[in-house]
């Protein structure tokens, strides 16, 4: 009996201080875990080296629909989706040194649901004894900020690279080709390796381009279109309309072009421009021709009143020259003025050869 007494006591005194040991760490454990649950509204997990949950904070209670006492019977490995890649020994042991470990994993809540997190795990010493600590950050809208803007990026590449016509991406500072569609390359008869180690100079066709000037009003030409000339690989000339906007990628600002061959387009242009000189000149002959026989008309007029009038003149001269010649004796000379007879008779003659001769 006195054997069995003394075993009891010895029991109850190890259990007492186990009990006290046990107590003092949770103590501390409470302690230093509500310094860290002050940190924002992340989720903040407590747990040994086995990953058993040992505190939670409130925000956690939220984010997985568990109690807090609920919480505290599971293990990390309970809240994980079964989809998310296992965390392996080299990743636990180093959470444990004092390096950390900061990893992308997905969640999963009491329903079943599941939702992206950050979580950020380090070791910390209690009472000697190292536990596990986790920040778990809900990164749910980061991820669909980040997939928005995949999809806008995958869009704008479609539209980028199915574009017609030909598309550039320019550094404003050192005037560099930074980005460019297969159109821009193909259509000034370069390889993709040769074109992407031009600058805008290269392909610019004019011997004085101020570069810098020219970037400035291509990024200022937003609302505009500027007109330029663009030089192939072999020399030749290519009118190009050019439209510009600036934009930003990944923080830096660029200056983004569309350039449309209208090449074409002007040569049907100075056609056109040809033919309508041609048309104005054929006008201005027609117009002419149009008042010179006016003004014939006009003259012709008058004329042909002369020439009516002339004829009777004529038509009774011959019968006067009839009735003076069957009087006239020989020799004998008649004067009209200063003319002799003879040299108006002359005269007629020859006027009236004249008028045979003129419709």
């Amino acid at each position: 009996g006195l054997g069995l007494g003394l075993w009891w006591q010895q029991q109850r005194a190890r259990f007492l201080a186990d009990y006290y040991h046990n107590e003092l760490n949770r103590q501390a454990l409470v302690q230093h875990y509500d310094y860290l649950a002050k940190y924002g509204s992340d989720i903040v997990l407590l747990m040994d080296q086995s990953g058993h949950l040992l505190e939670a904070n409130s925000s956690a209670v939220s984010a997985y629909g568990y109690t807090h006492q609920e919480l505290l019977q599971l293990n990390i490995k309970d809240l994980r989706a079964p989809e998310t890649l296992v965390v392996n020994q080299e990743q636990v042991q180093s959470a444990m040194r004092e390096d950390g470990l900061l990893v992308e994993a997905v969640h999963k809540r009491k329903d079943g649901s599941q939702f992206p997190v950050e979580v950020n795990s380090r070791s910390i010493a209690i009472q000697g004894e190292r536990f596990l600590h986790s920040i778990v950050r809900d990164i749910t809208a980061r991820k669909q900020a980040e997939l928005a803007l995949r999809e806008s990026e995958a869009r704008y590449r479609v539209l980028f690279e199915q574009a017609p016509d030909p598309v550039l991406l320019l550094d404003p500072t050192t005037a560099l080709i930074v980005g460019f569609n297969d159109k821009a390359y193909q259509n000034l008869g370069y390889t993709k390796e040769e074109f992407a180690r031009l600058s805008i100079a290269d392909i610019e066709n004019s011997d004085n381009l101020d570069v810098a000037q020219h970037l400035k009003t291509l990024g200022e030409a937003a609302s505009d279109n500027l007109e330029t000339k663009h030089r192939t690989k072999a020399g030749e000339t290519r009118d190009i309309l050019m439209s510009s906007r600036t934009i930003e990628i990944n923080g830096k600002p660029l200056v983004q072009v569309l350039c449309r061959d209208i090449t074409e387009r002007k040569r049907i242009e100075d056609q056109m421009r040809q033919q309508e000189m041609q048309l104005i000149q054929a006008d201005k002959l027609v117009s002419l021709g149009t008042l010179v026989s006016g003004m014939a008309h006009e003259i012709n007029n008058p004329n042909q009143l002369i020439q009516m009038n002339a004829q009777l003149l004529l038509d009774e001269w011959g019968n006067l020259t009839h009735f003076i010649d069957e009087r006239l004796e020989d020799g004998q000379t008649l004067w009209v003025g200063n003319l002799s007879y003879e040299e108006l008779r002359e005269t007629s003659r020859c006027c009236c050869r004249t008028s045979q001769t003129v419709p």
